[in-house]
């Protein structure tokens, strides 16, 4: 069968069309008018934004600098320190400095200033010797309590442990490991019992009579004094 004749008419013509102006579109040589900008706008732009530089607004929303430093000169540091402490652990910090200011007062040192004092020196290691023998020898603790003293050499080392962290708390420094091993030394200077007496045994018998007294017990006399 003999082939149609292909018909040249208005398909051609729009094609062509059609192909011109996607050429027109992806061409470099696009209209200035549509493609570029307005140089008289874009110096009105740049009249503007120098007009209104970065410090036009960097006072917006701030209050005056004396309510600032105000703020600073008001905040107690120290109550912001102990916040990172629990109740527990601030108390026995508490009554560890309750030790220090005693023994400062009693060789007359001045409270605060030796906090700052204290150093990685020999002077340092010789002074809290004797801060940590006055621990050991006195016989009166928390609020005029009668007490026994330090008699054993891990008393003294957890006595040394809460020290230690109160004056990292008190100078946000602590002592060079060479000083702390100085300073754990001083139980053998002092002839510290090392290990604790041992306990008495408890037999199941002697337990299971103080529960039946606990449980059949109604009424107790404790006499005082």
């Amino acid at each position: 069968m003999a082939p149609r004749p292909r018909l040249v008419g208005s398909n051609d013509k729009d094609q062509s069309d059609a192909s011109s102006n996607l050429s027109e579109i992806f061409s470099d040589n696009g209209s200035d008018s549509d493609s570029g900008s307005d140089p008289e706008v874009d110096s009105e732009v740049s009249d503007d934004e120098d007009k209104f530089g970065d410090d036009t607004f960097d006072n917006e929303g701030q209050l005056p600098p004396e309510h600032y430093l105000a703020q600073a000169e008001s905040l107690d540091v120290s109550q912001l320190r102990q916040k990172r402490y629990s109740d527990g652990t601030q108390e026995r910090l508490d009554e560890t400095r309750m030790y220090w200011n005693r023994y400062c007062r009693y060789v007359g040192v001045d409270l605060v200033k030796h906090w700052q004092w204290i150093s990685d020196s020999d002077e340092t290691v010789r002074f809290l010797y004797a801060f940590f023998g006055w621990r050991c020898d006195i016989r009166r603790g928390k609020n005029g309590r009668h007490y026994l003293g330090i008699k054993y050499k891990s008393s003294l080392e957890l006595f040394w442990k809460w020290w230690h962290l109160l004056i990292k708390q008190e100078t946000a420094l602590g002592l060079s490991k060479d000083i702390t091993i100085k300073v754990n030394d001083s139980p053998k200077k002092k002839d510290l019992e090392l290990d604790r007496r041992p306990k008495k045994n408890m037999y199941i018998k002697d337990v299971a009579e103080f529960a039946r007294v606990l449980l059949t017990t109604t009424e107790m006399t404790f006499d005082c004094g």
